[in-house]
């Protein structure tokens, strides 16, 4: 992927040093602990990636809200000689999928990736539409030998249906999860878990944007750069996912 990796790269590691430095302010009191945080409203958890399309993009794109499928996630500790506590979202203000959802669009309408956003349904026959699915996302606390740290989880399915036919229909042209995992440092006292789990969002959305940039989907007159170059021919579906 080049150039645009390395810009993600730089992203996913500048979010670590956000957290880790927003940690370290907590801890010496510079920053008064707090006890509910917004990963769309809170920048010194989410600064945003900062990417930027390599070539302007020009159709719209109509963005559905995420859709939070990850069902039930147990909180007890996982099963193994190094035990992880997953912890509940009662520190968050909102729900994930609401401040992700926040988050996406945010991200696609800044980076230029998209050529803007259609806001008002129903979306134009030309516009894309983009649907994201929160498959999982997580924090907690692993047990180690040598000491504790803190670890965070986070996939998300997208998918991205072109534009409608004369019969009101749209091809899916995207259908890609992606994943991302991390793990701090051990110590007796790992950093907290909100900035811990913001790192893997924003390393997640860099990934997704420059996906979607280097696929074409949202460029007229150009080829469509896929995974699967049959992708554009399989037939049409429901975005709703019905």
């Amino acid at each position: 992927m080049g150039g645009s990796s390395r810009v993600v790269a730089v992203r996913w590691r500048g979010s670590l040093v956000v957290a880790s430095v927003f940690a370290l302010l907590v801890g010496a009191g510079c920053v008064a602990p707090k006890t509910s945080f917004d990963l769309a409203e809170d920048p010194e958890l989410y600064s945003g990636t900062g990417y930027q399309a390599r070539v302007a993009a020009d159709r719209i794109a109509f963005v559905l809200p995420v859709v939070d499928k990850r069902g039930s996630q147990p909180e007890e500790a996982s099963l193994g000689p190094y035990p992880i506590q997953w912890y509940g979202e009662g520190y968050w203000r909102r729900s994930l999928p609401t401040m992700l959802d926040e988050l996406l669009r945010r991200e696609l309408g800044e980076s230029g990736v998209v050529g803007g956003l259609d806001e008002a349904p129903p979306p134009a026959s030309d516009a894309l539409l983009i649907r994201a699915e929160l498959i999982r996302g997580r924090a907690g606390i692993e047990e180690l030998v040598e000491g504790r740290r803190a670890v965070a989880e986070v996939a998300m399915q997208v998918q991205v249906f072109g534009p409608a036919d004369g019969s009101g229909q749209r091809p899916k042209w995207v259908e890609r999860l992606f994943e991302r995992s991390t793990g701090t440092g051990l110590s007796m006292q790992p950093p907290p878990l909100p900035g811990v789990y913001a790192s893997v969002v924003q390393a997640l959305m860099g990934e997704v944007l420059e996906f979607l940039d280097e696929s074409n989907v949202a460029r007229s007159g150009v080829p469509l750069m896929l995974d699967d170059p049959t992708s554009p021919a399989d037939g049409s579906a429901d975005p709703a996912g019905r």
